[in-house]
């Protein structure tokens, strides 16, 4: 081979590793989007805790894993108080790099899944509902969108102007 072939065999091994690595982060963004859209609609339609637990996916976060994915490819910069809108419960997060947070996520999937099938008599819709907003939050810091309440007005406040 001359070197020019094996420059170019070079490059095809570093093209497709490349490739791959960004369809792996493509792949953890859908599933962690589609997760989180599943929740939504199962906390809502009030499905039963261990049928949302056994619907809920952890296979391109494992991909990633295995290959070595630095999950703060995914958004460079840490939480912010921006992105958390100032909102108290989500301030043990501020500064967490995108890394910590998604490895969170998944971290409480699989105790989620754990406590499911060994631990019948728990209730764990709490920790459901605390696993959507936690993915909420990362997510939107993956994306650099900031969450915002929206104000309610008060049953018994006096609303006149």
């Amino acid at each position: 081979m001359t070197i020019i072939q094996d420059l170019y065999a070079i490059f095809d091994n570093l093209y497709a590793k490349n490739l791959q690595k960004q369809v792996l982060k493509d792949s953890i963004e859908m599933e962690m989007a589609q997760n989180l859209d599943f929740l939504r609609t199962a906390l809502q339609e009030k499905i039963e805790a261990k049928k949302i637990i056994s619907g809920l996916e952890n296979k391109y976060f494992l991909e990633s894993l295995k290959s070595g994915i630095n999950f703060d490819s995914l958004q460079k910069s840490k939480l912010n108080s921006q992105t958390t809108g100032n909102i108290k419960e989500f301030k043990p997060y501020l500064n967490w790099s995108t890394e910590k947070l998604v490895k969170k996520v998944y971290e409480r999937i699989a105790v989620l899944k754990k406590i499911s099938t060994t631990e019948p008599t728990i209730d764990i819709s709490r920790r459901l509902q605390n696993l959507f907003k936690l993915m909420l939050l990362t997510i939107a810091h993956i994306n650099g969108d900031k969450i915002t309440l929206k104000k309610r007005l008060l049953p018994f406040a006096n609303n006149r102007s």
